[in-house]
C-alpha cells in the first residue's frame, strides 16, 4: 500500500511540473540536470545545438518618426520561443511592456521541462512569486525589428527517494476477519487516488486549453494590430497618392492657364501688329493725298505763273517793236562807229587770245591737280531746275551710301522730280554717322515764244 502511495505522489509531482509549476533559480540549481545552465552556450539540449548568437534585424530605423494620425508605430521587440528548432510561441511588445511566460511545452520521454533559456544559457523567467508564477520580462529599449530567441530546456526528473516499506512483524498475526476491512480501505484509497488523478488531468487539460486560448488571443491581437498598421500604411499611401494626383492636376491646370495666357498674348500682339499696319497704311494714304494736293497746287501755281509770263511777253513784244525802230536808227550810227572800232577789236582779240591761252593752261593745271587728288571726294549738291524728269540731287565720287530718310542707305544717288528742297544723307560703307547735304530743285521759268508779225 505504501508503495502505491509513493507512486501516486511521484505521479502527482510529475503532473504538477508538466502543468507549468515554475522552478526558481535556486531550485533549478539544486536539480541534478547534468549540466550548468550558466555554461549552456553551444551545448546540446535534447539533441539540439543552441545558437550562439541572437538573430537581429539591422537597426538604425529608430530615429524615423513613424507617428501616423496619433498612432505611434514604436519599435516592437519580437520574442520567439523555440522547441526542437521550431517556433512554439511568439510575443511582441514595445519597450517597457511585459513578456509573459507561455504554457510549458510537452517534454520528451524521460525528461522534464525546466524553463526557457537565452542564447547564453541564462533563464529568461526568474524570481518566481509566492503564487508559483514567474515574474514577467520587461522589454528593454531595443532597435526596431529586434528578435530575441528563447529555447526550451529539458532535464532528467529529480525524484525523492521513497522510504522502504516497514516489515510487519511476522509474529503479529492479523485476524482473518480484519483482512476484509483492510482490503476495502485499500480499494477506497485506490478509487480516491484514481479520482484525484483524473481531477488533476482534467485541471491540466483545462489549464492547457486556457493557455492555448490565451496564446490564440495574443496572436489574434497581434494580427489585428498588424492589420491595423497595414491599413494605416495603406491609408497613408492612398493619401500620398491623392496628394500627388492633386499636385499633378494643379500643375496641369497652371500649364493650361499659362498656355491660354500665351495664346492670348500672341493674339493681342497680332492684333497690335494689324492695327499698326492699318495705321501705317492710313498714314501712307494721307501722305499720298498730301503729295497729290501739293502737286495740284504746284500745277495751279505754274499755270498762274505762265499766264503772268505771257502777259509780260506781250508787253515786252510791244517794247521790242519800239526798240527795233530805235535800233535801226542806232545801227546806222553804229556802223559808222564799227569801222572805227574794228581796229580796236582786233587789238582786243589779240589780248583775248592771250587770255584764253593763259586760261587753258590754268584749266589743264587744275585738271592735273584734280587727278592727283583722292578719288573719294565728298558729294556736292547739283544746281537743279524743275524739268519734269527725275534728276540726280548730288554729284559724288567713290563708294558712298545715300539716303533721303536717314535710315535706309543705298549706293544709288538719290533723284527727285518735283521742285522743292531735299535733304540728302551720305556716309561711307563702314561709317556710323552720316553727313547731310541740302539740295534745292528750283521752279522752272515759263518759256514764251513771241509771235512773229506777218509780212505783206
Amino acid at each position: 500500500m505504501k508503495r502505491k502511495m509513493f507512486k501516486v505522489i511521484a505521479l502527482l509531482m510529475a503532473l504538477a511540473m508538466l502543468a507549468g509549476l515554475a522552478l526558481s533559480e535556486s531550485a533549478l540549481d539544486e536539480l541534478d540536470t547534468g549540466f550548468d545552465l550558466q555554461q549552456a552556450e553551444g551545448i546540446e539540449i535534447d539533441g539540439t545545438q543552441t545558437p550562439e548568437t541572437v538573430d537581429e534585424v539591422p537597426g538604425g530605423l529608430d530615429s524615423i518618426d513613424l507617428s501616423l494620425d496619433g498612432f505611434d508605430l514604436a519599435a516592437y521587440v519580437t520574442y520567439k520561443f523555440i522547441v526542437n528548432d521550431e517556433v512554439y510561441a511568439t510575443q511582441q511588445a514595445q519597450a517597457g511592456e511585459e513578456i509573459l511566460r507561455p504554457a510549458d511545452p510537452a517534454a520528451p520521454s524521460g525528461k522534464v521541462f525546466t524553463g526557457w533559456t537565452l542564447v547564453d544559457g541564462t533563464p529568461l523567467f526568474v524570481d518566481a512569486d509566492e503564487d508559483g508564477q514567474p515574474d514577467p520580462v520587461i522589454v528593454q529599449d531595443y532597435e526596431l525589428g529586434t528578435e530575441v530567441n528563447a529555447w526550451a530546456a529539458f532535464a532528467d526528473p529529480q525524484i525523492e527517494e521513497q522510504p522502504a516499506e516497514e516489515e510487519q512483524p511476522a509474529e503479529e498475526e492479523q485476524p482473518v476477519e480484519e483482512e476484509q476491512p483492510v482490503e476495502e480501505e485499500q480499494t477506497v484509497e485506490e478509487e480516491q487516488t484514481v479520482e484525484e488523478e483524473q481531477t488533476v488531468e482534467e485541471e491540466q487539460a483545462v489549464e492547457e486549453e486556457q493557455t492555448v486560448e490565451e496564446e490564440q488571443t495574443v496572436e489574434e491581437e497581434q494580427t489585428v494590430e498588424e492589420e491595423q498598421a497595414v491599413e494605416e500604411e495603406q491609408a497613408v499611401e492612398e493619401e500620398q497618392t491623392v496628394q500627388e494626383e492633386q499636385t499633378v492636376e494643379e500643375e496641369q491646370a497652371v500649364e493650361e492657364e499659362q498656355a491660354v495666357e500665351e495664346e492670348q498674348a500672341v493674339e493681342e500682339e497680332e492684333q497690335t501688329v494689324e492695327e499698326q499696319t492699318v495705321e501705317e497704311e492710313q498714314t501712307v494714304e494721307e501722305e499720298q493725298t498730301v503729295e497729290e494736293e501739293q502737286a495740284v497746287e504746284e500745277e495751279q501755281t505754274v499755270e498762274e505763273e505762265q499766264a503772268v509770263e505771257e502777259e509780260q511777253v506781250v508787253e515786252e513784244e510791244q517794247i521790242v517793236e519800239e526798240e527795233e525802230q530805235t535800233v535801226e536808227e542806232q545801227i546806222v550810227e553804229e556802223e559808222e562807229q564799227i569801222a572805227e572800232e574794228e581796229q580796236t577789236v582786233e587789238e582786243e582779240q589779240a589780248v583775248e587770245e592771250e587770255k584764253q591761252t593763259v586760261e587753258e593752261q590754268t584749266v589743264e593745271e587744275e585738271q592735273a591737280v584734280e587727278e592727283e587728288q583722292p578719288v573719294e571726294e565728298a558729294p556736292v549738291a547739283n544746281e537743279l531746275t524743275y524739268s519734269g524728269e527725275a534728276q540726280a540731287l548730288v554729284a559724288g565720287d567713290g563708294a558712298w551710301l545715300y539716303s533721303l530718310d536717314g535710315e535706309t542707305y543705298v549706293e544709288d544717288i538719290p533723284t527727285a522730280v518735283n521742285a522743292g528742297e531735299y535733304t540728302v544723307y551720305y556716309k561711307a560703307a563702314e561709317a556710323d554717322d552720316p553727313q547731310v547735304i541740302t539740295v534745292t530743285v528750283a521752279k522752272a521759268d515759263a518759256e514764251f515764244t513771241p509771235p512773229v508779225a506777218a509780212v505783206g
